[in-house]
């Protein structure tokens, strides 16, 4: 098992190669350098290179810059941009990210049009239940209209026809002619509600 004195971490191994993080991390991506993560003394774990293993990719790397030429020399000094060392990973997470946040403006907005629509529907509900109790107060007040006049016309045939005489006396006659007229009325009234509520309300 490697101790502490055998492992060096990435920003030690940076420094003292001279260069950025993201250099090492490049060297591990392609394989050059192997990386664990270990926690140390109760702190953060972080990653940690063999120090032997990372000397010896030091001094290859060496090597290879006293035989390159200047112009290789400055390219690979040049200053590296975030597009070029940043992970797939980070790409599609932020990608994945611009996704959700899109999907949730729509959720919020079809929510948003539900809500309005149930508030219509709950004023045309109240509408519609203010318009059933006025048909519902008018047909009681008509049904019974009708049927005291017609109770009323019955009760005066039924006088008229007791006197057992050819002319009717005049109160009498009167009295009926009214009755006539009040039921004429009262039908008509009755007459004027909608018959999909007189069947709604068993009339």
């Amino acid at each position: 098992m490697a101790t502490s004195q055998d492992l060096i971490d990435l920003n030690s191994a940076a420094q003292l190669a001279g260069v950025h993080r993201t250099t090492i991390f490049r060297a591990i991506r392609k394989g050059e350098l192997h990386a664990q993560k270990l926690q140390q003394d109760g702190s953060k774990a972080q990653y940690y290179l063999d120090t032997a293993a990372f000397k010896a990719w030091l001094d290859g790397r060496s090597q290879v810059a006293q035989v390159a030429s200047p112009d290789e020399v400055v390219q690979r000094q040049a200053p590296l941009h975030f597009e070029q060392f940043a992970p797939q990973a980070m790409r599609d997470f932020n990608q994945n990210l611009s996704e959700a946040l899109r999907q949730a403006d729509q959720a919020r907005h079809q929510c948003q049009q539900a809500w309005e629509e149930s508030r219509r529907l709950e004023r045309q509900v109240m509408a519609l239940q203010y318009e059933l109790n006025k048909y519902q107060h008018a047909l009681g007040e008509s049904a019974e209209s009708l049927q005291e006049a017609r109770a009323r016309e019955k009760e005066l045939q039924a006088k008229l026809q007791s006197h057992q005489v050819p002319i009717a006396p005049p109160e009498v006659t009167v009295e009926l002619k009214e009755a006539r007229t009040q039921m004429d009325f009262s039908q008509r009234r009755f007459g004027k509600i909608s018959r999909w509520v007189r069947r709604l309300f068993g009339t």
